[in-house]
């Protein structure tokens, strides 16, 4: 439908801009020129962008090892491990993740990946995930991978999320930005 009204637009402009000299073939006019509009236009695809499996890590977590880990985690660290190409993340704009959440011994609390693809959705505002996570985000953009590393502060806290995240845990997320848009 947009094609075949940009058609027509086009070739209305055409006609107009041709005259009487010669005879064009309206439809060869055209597509010439949405070829034109095409080679100028980049389009961003987001099929390009496909998350790959996380190590699984330990299948049960050692909560001692993994505490004293969280010890050492004084302040949030982002780690961009693979630059994005697409639309960046602002305040308000919605954006969809997949991403693994583990514990510092590397056990797997939460993963979108076992969850039956279902990728975390929401608008990124403060408060619709943990304060560390929000932050760690700031700027992502579509195709980007990170690591970021949450002190217990800006994760669970002292309360934790039993029963999988105990309290004063660190948290380490790998998050890949999958989509950015309103």
């Amino acid at each position: 439908m947009k094609r075949a009204l940009l058609l027509s637009a086009c070739l209305g402009w055409a006609i107009a801009t041709i005259g009487c000299q010669r005879q064009p073939s309206l439809e060869a006019e055209g597509n010439r020129i949405l070829n034109k509009i095409e080679e100028r236009t980049t389009r961003f695809n987001v099929s390009n962008y496909k998350p790959e499996l996380p190590e699984p890590g330990p299948a049960t977590p050692d909560f001692e090892k993994a505490l004293e880990l969280s010890r050492g985690v004084k302040e949030l660290r982002v780690e961009v491990t693979q630059k994005g190409a697409g639309p960046k993340v602002e305040p308000g704009l919605m954006i969809n993740l997949a991403y693994v959440g583990r514990l510092m011994d590397g056990y797997v609390f939460e993963s979108t990946y076992t969850q039956g693809g279902d990728f975390l959705y929401f608008r990124y505002e403060p408060g619709q995930v943990i304060e560390g996570l929000y932050k760690g985000l700031a700027g992502i953009r579509v195709g980007e991978k990170r690591v970021i590393t949450i002190p217990s502060k800006l994760a669970y806290g002292e309360k934790g999320a039993p029963p999988k995240v105990p309290p004063n845990m660190a948290l380490r997320f790998e998050v890949y930005c999958l989509w950015v848009g309103k």
